[in-house]
């Protein structure tokens, strides 16, 4: 076999490597949607945006809160951020549970707030998956 056909094997065994672990470094889309519900006190809708990152839920714009991801198939994400922690300002223990409800066929929304010795809240809304 010539010099040229073994460097052309070469390049085409190189080119097909790289391909290989270009397709597996690159970054997956991650799952994201996009909801919208009146908001808490606000006279007015609030959008957030809630995206998938590995087991977790990050919210908003800076990616807080994060929810727990208690379930996530075909037809519905639900995710749970909570807290048991003493607060040093009010001098108390604050426990406190948030939960986010996308149903994924119609996009249905829920969101509730619960923290104890406070009134829940709960609001409802609709949902858009992003491309």
């Amino acid at each position: 076999m010539e010099a040229s056909q073994k460097a052309q094997r070469h390049m085409i065994k190189l080119a097909a490597v790289v391909g290989t672990l270009f397709a597996l470094l690159s970054p997956v889309h991650a799952e994201s949607w996009s909801c919208t519900y009146a908001g808490f006190g606000t006279g007015g809708d609030v959008t957030v945006a809630f995206a998938i990152k590995g087991n977790k839920i990050e919210s908003g714009r800076f990616g807080v809160p994060v929810y727990d991801i208690l379930e996530n198939n075909e037809h519905a994400l639900i995710g749970v951020d909570h807290y048991s922690k003493f607060d040093t300002v009010k001098g108390t223990v604050r426990v406190y549970a948030a939960t986010v409800i996308i149903e994924k066929q119609f996009g249905r929304f829920m969101y509730s707030i619960t923290e104890i010795g406070s009134q829940p809240g709960q609001r409802t809304g609709q949902c858009s998956k992003n491309l």
